[in-house]
């Protein structure tokens, strides 16, 4: 019995000190995961469903939830204001994931528009 202790202990702390270590380096960031280059891959695969793609204005990067899964890859929603087919401005609300490739990132997007 004692000899089970001491290895669920063992195990216990192995465990604790191998998240820390993830966490204390910064989790997905150094891995070679950008928060950045996503948002760009977003915003590529978002314009390609807009009427005027030219007109799109999205915010910063930081201002857009981002939420970073396992493997490089982040589920992403957001907004920006582009032109409708009338040249009106307006305010268009989307969700997305990326995921990383060799070449940087891969998207994909819908526009929601949800209030």
């Amino acid at each position: 019995m004692r000899e089970w202790v001491t290895v669920a202990i063992f195990i216990g702390g192995f465990a604790a000190v191998g998240s820390g270590a993830y966490f204390a380096l910064g989790g997905p960031v150094n891995l070679g995961c950008s928060g950045n280059k996503s948002y760009k891959a977003i915003q590529v695969k978002v314009s390609e469903s807009l009427v005027s793609p030219t007109s799109a204005l999205f915010p910063d990067w930081d201002k857009v939830s981002q939420k970073a899964e396992q493997g490089c890859s982040f589920n992403v929603s957001g907004y920006l204001d582009s032109q409708n087919s009338l040249g009106v401005m307006i305010r268009t609300k989307y969700i997305g994931k990326t995921f990383k490739t060799q070449d940087g990132y891969a998207a994909t997007a819908a526009i929601t528009n949800a209030r």
